[in-house]
């Protein structure tokens, strides 16, 4: 990641000697916790897999070129052209905020458990 700082958004969390998850603030209400992916050293490189493409792997040479896949705009979504506006929650039903067609089956089972 030569010349560039992780932004503050990014947060590396150090979960062993050899992995780290990768969160970005701007991510907290799509993923638990803004996680969006994780980096292993394997076999003296780095391994970077992203939340939603466990079948797509990078490999770098050193820890901050792997952060940096993480850091870049390009490597999840693109930035919109104008802020979203906020959302006033209080006016919203419950199903307004997940649709029960859209629920996927991790999330059933999770409400199911807890029901």
């Amino acid at each position: 990641m030569s010349q560039q700082r992780i932004p503050r958004y990014i947060t590396v969390a150090r979960l062993s000697p050899t992995e780290w998850s990768i969160a970005d603030d701007r991510r907290l209400e799509v993923t638990p916790r803004g996680l969006v992916g994780f980096v292993r050293m394997r076999t003296g490189l780095y391994e970077v897999v992203r939340i939603g493409r466990p079948h797509i792997r990078s490999w770098h040479a050193t820890f901050d070129d792997a952060v940096a896949q993480f850091v870049r705009p390009h490597a999840f979504w693109w930035a919109l052209p104008h802020d979203l506006p906020e959302v006033d929650r209080s006016v919203m039903a419950d199903d307004d905020i997940v649709a029960p067609d859209t629920r996927s089956t991790v999330e059933e089972a999770l409400l199911a458990a807890t029901a």
